[in-house]
C-alpha cells in the first residue's frame, strides 16, 4: 500500500501539471487567476502542519515565487509606459 502513495497515488503528478500549466501561461502571457497562489499556500501550510516531519515547508518557495510574479505583474500593468501622467 505504501508504494501507491508514493508514487501514483501521491500528489506528485498532479503537482507537475499545475506547474506545466504555469509554465504554458507565463510564456504566452496569461495571467493566473488569484486563487491559485492563496489555496496553494493553505493546502502546503495544512499539510505542513499536521505532517510534522515531512517536505510540506518547501511549498512555501513555489507559492512565494507565484504570489510575487502576480505582484511585479500587476504593478507593471499599473505603471505601463506612456500611461504615467505628466508633472510640471
Amino acid at each position: 500500500m505504501g508504494g501507491f502513495w508514493s508514487l501514483p497515488g501521491s500528489f506528485a503528478v498532479p503537482l507537475i501539471l499545475l506547474g506545466l500549466l504555469v509554465s504554458r501561461m507565463a510564456r504566452t502571457g496569461q495571467e493566473l487567476p488569484g486563487y491559485l497562489a492563496w489555496t496553494l499556500a493553505a493546502w502546503v501550510l495544512l499539510c505542513a502542519a499536521v505532517l510534522e516531519p515531512s517536505g510540506f515547508p518547501l511549498g512555501i518557495v513555489p507559492v512565494a515565487l507565484l504570489l510575487l510574479a502576480r505582484r511585479h505583474r500587476g504593478s507593471a500593468t499599473r505603471t505601463a509606459p506612456g500611461t504615467a501622467a505628466a508633472s510640471g
